[in-house]
């Protein structure tokens, strides 16, 4: 079980990201979501696995998740709540992690064009700290039910 977060963190989980049912309008975000944009969560999830990483940026998913960018293009296996993460030093390019990685930083909701092309509508600036810990190789070993 995850520790408490400090006072100024709120946990956040890929399925507080959308209202369900989607509706005839399509994927809209839940009040939790948009009530955290511009503060700072903690999230568990896993590393999407990147045939081609970006520098500066890596993805998040409730689910394991390896992606074929020349096959598959825009159409891949990437879930609707997956969550862009940003590094602070936009040159970084962490390392593929496996298995569960638990992330702080602070929230940002809305549409915005990615370096790759794609338009994301959730994303994280990792804190400097949780960065530093995942160029270390250190993972939460939290099971899956716990997202």
């Amino acid at each position: 079980m995850l520790a408490l977060p400090a006072h100024d963190i709120t946990d956040l989980k890929f399925h507080d990201f959308f209202k369900m049912p989607v509706g005839s309008r399509g994927l809209r975000p839940t009040e939790k979501l948009l009530q955290l944009d511009g503060k700072r969560i903690r999230i568990l999830g896993y590393m999407v696995k990147q045939e081609e990483p970006l520098d500066g940026m890596f993805l998040l998913t409730a689910l394991p998740v390896t992606m074929g960018d020349e096959d598959e293009s825009l159409a891949d296996d990437l879930p609707p709540a997956t969550l862009f993460v940003h590094l602070q030093n936009t040159g970084q390019r962490l390392p593929y992690v496996a298995g569960l990685i638990t992330l702080t930083g602070v929230l940002s909701v809305g549409g915005q064009e990615e370096g790759n092309g794609r338009v994301s509508t959730v994303r994280l600036l990792l804190d400097q700290g949780t960065a530093e810990e995942l160029m270390l190789g250190v993972k939460s070993n939290l099971p899956a039910d716990k997202l």
